[in-house]
């Protein structure tokens, strides 16, 4: 069965690149580009750098979320991950990548490729 990829690809006015786990945030969080920006820049976070996962789950406590990181085992991809999270809010993350995802519509800043492997997932509803 093949599954079509329907994200969103929005750009707001920024500075700055690898701001992933920042639009991640945003999006699946549904709080503004500036908001998720902030939160993560007073916990430490360094322009134009990569963010780890406990930088990422801290700002999703400061804005008064309760996430669970889920480590897959198996090898899924993006588009598999996408059929089996219809409902719910997550950040979905690749090597070196994080997306938002919610009610089944992923939100990208970059061009998404279905065949990536996803190694994490943090939901902030609670469970996959």
């Amino acid at each position: 069965m093949r599954v079509s990829i329907q994200a969103v690809k929005v750009r707001t006015v920024r500075s700055e690149k690898n701001d992933c786990a920042v639009f991640a945030i945003m999006s699946a969080a549904g709080v503004s580009y500036d908001q998720a920006h902030k939160v993560l820049k007073n916990l430490g976070r360094v322009k134009g750098l990569g963010t780890p996962d406990s930088m990422i789950i801290g700002a999703l406590r400061a804005l008064g979320l309760s996430p669970v990181l889920y480590d897959l085992c198996t090898k899924s991809t993006l588009s598999r991950v996408l059929k089996t999270h219809q409902k719910g809010r997550f950040i979905v993350m690749t090597k070196n990548h994080a997306m938002g995802l919610r009610d089944g519509m992923l939100f990208d800043n970059v061009q998404t490729h279905g065949k990536s492997y996803v190694q994490r997932i943090i939901s902030l509803d609670g469970g996959l």
